[in-house]
């Protein structure tokens, strides 16, 4: 690796291990919940209403953070400074102005929505969760400051700041919990998800707006907001078919046992969660950032070429040991995190086959995400929008199919496989701007290493793990893992894997540097 993908690795690991501290807290947070109200039809309650604002949320902070990283970059590349800060402003009332007319629809639109999330709820499920759902509406206005504040923020390199919802998420809603579960119930956990993404605005907005200042104009006699709002569109597309897809998967669930939805929930979080914001958005907001400024002041497109493929070989070879743990480790990782209280032993074995199912796509998802954070640096968001549309298309299908065959499991597995889909529409797509595919045949080789490297760590931890069957599990699960990412490291080394070797050798110029 250059300079360029070493600066991006470097700050890409001190996101993720703030990342990795806010996901600490996020397992507690779970663990609580899982504890006091465990996996069944209330929780179910809970966990569509929050799926399905989160999924705005998600939406958002997804959309407009990038959208305006990208067009602030170029303002500022050509030395408008005044004009940059101008579109940051106009980017608050626009999207203050959005989020409320969202607020609106979806309360008018309450009881519509919630006969379709909550498809087979009784009469008093789908009470309780429009009571959750009306309450939950204010999370798209707080999501859509902090995804404008993250924009600038991030053109700055100040990543840190954007990727705190995890603390105050995890720590409002573990604080609430404890504290008033016994006098609110459920509706604990409702208070906590408020208060936690209300902090984070207040935050965001006290770090940007004196900054850039505040005033009322008409964005769009701006011609910069006008041709952000271009991109914005097809991005917010892509995005909401994707979510519309997670929403699919939940109506799916909801349709099957008692619980499912929650199972689902709690799989997600302690699997695809971990990977999407541990590592790939991590990498992922670095990069955006600097390849939109090598496209803005236009450095070689062979440079930029190589960029991407080195940080996809590096996400390929950590990735691929991460879903190497998960298949043998997966039921010792739910029972660690989750079986206590009302969480029992059958809630762990359901749980740790979709985490094992979603893990089937890590590789896919971490590499697709680099691919489309390039093409928002070279300002097209149309192609990733077809490519997501598409995705979601494969993924409902299939979705539906395997949940038949294989229960609340076959969901994941239909998400995995639609990552992989995606991925490869993306390669496709991508080509236009860096003029040929990016997978060649040296990136090719060292997938190939990578795949060697994981059938060596598996092998290795599942006959560990057999031979340490009547062990402790959190003493199984502690020394397979440490000893599985040793066999990763040095498998990696003996295949002459690009990623393991830097490591090897950075680490000997650190130990006898003197």
């Amino acid at each position: 690796m250059g300079k360029n993908e070493t600066n991006i690795v470097k700050k890409s690991v001190s996101i993720s291990l703030l990342v990795v501290i806010g996901k600490v807290l996020g397992f507690i947070k779970q663990a609580v919940i899982a504890w006091a109200f465990g996996s069944n039809a209330l929780t179910d309650v809970y966990f569509a209403a929050d799926g399905y604002t989160s999924m705005f949320g998600q939406i958002m902070t997804q959309t407009v953070g990038p959208t305006v990283l990208t067009q602030y970059i170029h303002v500022n590349e050509r030395n408008d400074h005044e004009g940059a800060k101008r579109l940051v402003r106009e980017s608050y009332i626009f999207f203050a102005v959005l989020s409320f007319v969202l607020i609106l629809i979806n309360t008018i639109l309450a009881d519509q929505i919630c006969s379709v999330i909550g498809i087979s709820y009784s009469k008093d499920q789908l009470s309780e969760l429009k009571f959750f759902l009306m309450a939950m509406l204010p999370v798209i206005l707080f999501t859509t400051m902090i995804g404008v504040s993250a924009g600038y923020l991030d053109s700055y390199n100040n990543f840190l700041p954007g990727r705190l919802t995890s603390f105050f998420f995890s720590l409002s809603i573990i604080t609430v919990v404890l504290l008033f579960r016994n006098r609110f119930g459920l509706r604990s956990l409702l208070y906590g998800f408020m208060l936690g993404y209300c902090l984070h605005m207040v935050l965001m907005l006290w770090l940007v707006v004196p900054k850039v200042g505040i005033g009322l104009t008409n964005p769009f006699h701006n011609p910069d907001f006008t041709s952000m709002m271009k991109r914005f569109v097809p991005l917010v597309i892509g995005f909401s078919a994707v979510d519309l897809g997670h929403l699919v998967d939940k109506i799916v669930a909801s349709s099957l046992e008692s619980g499912s939805v929650s199972s689902l929930y709690y799989g997600q979080v302690v699997s695809s969660d971990i990977v999407s914001s541990v590592i790939v958005t991590s990498v992922g907001s670095v990069l955006l950032t600097s390849i939109t400024k090598s496209v803005a002041s236009n450095v070689s497109i062979i440079e930029i070429k190589a960029r991407i493929r080195n940080i996809m070989c590096t996400m390929t070879y950590i990735v691929i040991g991460i879903t190497a743990l998960y298949f043998v480790e997966g039921s010792d990782l739910i029972r660690f995190f989750f079986q206590r209280g009302n969480f029992d032993s059958s809630n762990t074995a359901t749980v740790s086959l979709i985490a094992i199912c979603y893990s089937i796509g890590f590789i896919f998802t971490a590499n697709r995400d680099i691919l489309v954070k390039a093409h928002y640096a070279f300002q097209d968001t149309k192609s990733p929008m077809i490519n997501s549309i598409a995705g979601v298309g494969i993924n409902v299908i299939l979705s539906v199919a395997l949940s038949k065959v294989m229960g609340i499991s076959g969901i994941a597995l239909a998400t995995s496989i639609s990552m992989a889909f995606v991925f490869i529409l993306s390669t496709i797509t991508l080509k236009k701007h860096i003029q040929g595919f990016i997978i060649e045949r040296s990136v090719v080789l060292d997938f190939l290493k990578s795949l060697i490297v994981f059938c060596i760590t598996l092998t290795y931890g599942k006959v560990v793990y057999s031979m340490m069957q009547y062990s402790n599990y959190f003493l199984r699960m502690t020394v397979i893992g440490i000893t599985m990412c040793a066999v990763h490291f040095f498998s990696g080394v003996a295949v002459k894997e690009k990623t393991a070797a830097i490591i090897l050798e950075k680490g000997k110029k650190t130990l006898f540097k003197h």
